[in-house]
């Protein structure tokens, strides 16, 4: 464990133990102060700041439903009608929301629910998603013998 997370650890502790005890106007900036003025803080040299990871170029969307971004929610508990799952879909540019139920999350299910969207909204030119890359190629198999599109996968940080 860093020793930036040992202070953090020992400034909440000490803030908490102080005021179950104690309490007094400024109590959370002289515990802060307190901690951050520890002896072993002081004499190791700070390594600086985590880089963020680079950001990774996006095509500009001006047009709605041209990048839709899906994501599968569940397994939830068992609605009367046997669904588990949820699929989601948003359009990136109107901000509009679909939610379809699903009973199980195979690609071939998924494709089904989402060509059913598609033939009321529109097909888009590019679907994002988090999902693994052998889901992304089966979704990707059953739309091609619809329509030509790109699907692009992309990792979040929940």
């Amino acid at each position: 464990m860093s020793l930036i997370c040992r202070v953090i650890q020992v400034f909440e502790r000490l803030y908490q133990i102080s005021v179950l005890i104690f309490s007094w106007p400024g109590v959370c900036s002289d515990v802060k102060n307190y901690t951050t003025s520890y002896h072993l803080c002081q004499i190791k040299p700070r390594t600086g700041r985590d880089r963020p990871a680079p950001f990774q170029p996006v095509s500009i969307v001006g047009e709605p439903f041209e990048r839709v971004i899906i994501d599968l929610v569940g397994p939830l508990p068992l609605s009367s009608d046997r669904y588990e799952y949820l699929l989601t879909l948003v359009d990136v540019t109107a901000r509009w929301a679909e939610a379809v139920p699903l009973r199980r999350i195979t690609a071939k299910d998924v494709a089904e629910a989402l060509f059913a969207i598609f033939v009321r909204l529109g097909f888009p030119k590019e679907i994002q998603s988090d999902r693994g890359q052998q889901f992304m190629s089966k979704l990707l198999a059953e739309f091609n013998k619809h329509q030509t599109l790109r699907i692009h996968s992309v990792s979040s940080s929940d």
